[in-house]
């Protein structure tokens, strides 16, 4: 150490000569004597406390052995750990993701139910105004009093067939136009023959139930005018009103009696039309219920009211209809909310299992050595969060 500073005090004392800033050189010679002093104190101190180098201790055979064995133990034990690590998040994002898929389920689910619900209130209301409908109808509600009496005796009467406004069906946009023409003559009573006419004429009298009309289908008229089958190309013709209803097998030949002499024409100035150039020879009827006469008479206006009994009949139809369809809907979500119904229970069983698992690996071995530091320093419990993971968990896996 001395022969050291002596050597720095020779280069010192040799670079005199070059400085050319004596202050400069006064400073740096200054702080020069100052390190020297601090190492000179410090050299000192040393022999003063017989400061001395140790060698390390020497590890015997058995004890060096011993060491590696517990090194190779504890790296056993930390891949241990970081694969228990790897399948706890694993079974963490696993646990994630049947919780995400069990909440769209259940969402789903609720979806359908709603859908269920008012797929039933919608089937509910239409029967009940079936029901209403239906009852009108076989009270002969709208009716005359006179129709109402013929019917009642219909089980009695088996040649009576029925009345016109149940035995046809025409299209709902034909409705108005055919009350127009046919007006009371969808009360008329058909018949098979003349025979059972005569029997209610008679019972009406003698019960004094007013009057009505009956069509024998034997005595019926039912062979078309030519002249109208021509008028068919005619500008705002619709057709030949028999063409455009139906009627049951059974009463074939009642459409051409009621309606083979009836135009269906779109507007009244096509029907205005037709009238003045084939003379006012034809009976013509528009979509909107203008009804024009041979001979010159014109009718229309507005109803008072939209009940009709061809309306009340398709609407019955309709409903009928609408509720078949609307049961085939509801057992069809029945179905689909039955099905995600299982859906979730399995996704809650699952979810259950990995729940399981995860505390039996969160009380495996790997746990204590995981957690033994951390439980040691801190003195606390391991608590649960509401998302069901607990505090200790959260760490270690950060």
């Amino acid at each position: 150490m001395a022969a050291t500073l002596f050597a720095m005090q020779e280069q010192f004392s040799s670079l005199l000569p070059f400085s050319k800033d004596k202050s400069e050189v006064q400073l740096d010679i200054d702080f020069i004597r100052s390190t020297i002093k601090e190492a000179e104190r410090t050299i000192q101190n040393c022999f003063e406390n017989n400061f001395a180098f140790e060698e390390a201790p020497k590890l015997s055979n058995g004890e060096e052995e011993n060491l590696g064995e517990q090194f190779l133990a504890f790296q056993e034990k930390e891949e241990e750990l970081k694969k228990a690590k790897e399948a706890f998040q694993s079974l963490l994002q696993t646990m994630q993701g049947l919780s995400l898929e069990l909440q769209e389920k259940r969402q789903e689910l609720e979806s359908e139910k709603s859908r269920l619900a008012l797929q039933e209130r919608a089937v509910e209301n239409q029967s009940l105004r079936l029901d209403n409908l239906e009852n009108l109808a076989e009270r002969y509600e709208g009716f005359g009093n006179a129709v109402r009496f013929c019917m009642r005796e219909k089980d009695r009467e088996k040649g009576l067939i029925g009345v016109v406004a149940e035995l046809i069906s025409v299209p709902k946009d034909y409705e108005l136009a055919l009350e127009t023409v046919l007006g009371s003559g969808l009360q008329q009573l058909v018949c098979e023959d003349e025979g059972t006419a005569k029997r209610l004429i008679e019972k009406l009298k003698r019960e004094r139930q007013g009057r009505a009309s009956f069509l024998p289908l034997p005595s019926l008229r039912k062979n078309r005018d030519e002249k109208y089958d021509s008028l068919k190309k005619e500008a705002g013709v619709v057709g030949v009103f028999a063409d455009l209803i139906k009627v049951p097998e059974s009463c074939k030949g009642l459409e051409n009696y009621l309606l083979s002499r009836v135009l269906l024409v779109r507007s009244m100035e096509e029907a205005l039309s037709l009238e003045k150039k084939y003379h006012h020879s034809l009976r013509i009827v528009t979509l909107e219920g203008e009804l024009l006469q041979a001979g010159g008479a014109i009718s229309g206006g507005a109803y008072k009211n939209n009940s009709s009994l061809m309306g009340r009949k398709r609407e019955m139809e309709e409903l009928k209809e609408g509720i078949e369809k609307g049961k085939e809907a509801c057992n069809t979500l029945r179905k689909s909310v039955e099905e995600k119904m299982k859906a979730c229970n399995r996704l809650e069983e699952e979810l259950s299992a990995k729940e399981e698992e995860r505390h039996q690996q969160e009380k495996g071995d790997f746990r204590a050595g995981a957690y033994a530091s951390s439980e040691d320093a801190v003195g606390v419990s391991n608590p649960v969060h509401q998302n069901g993971f607990s505090d200790r968990t959260d760490a270690w896996l950060q």
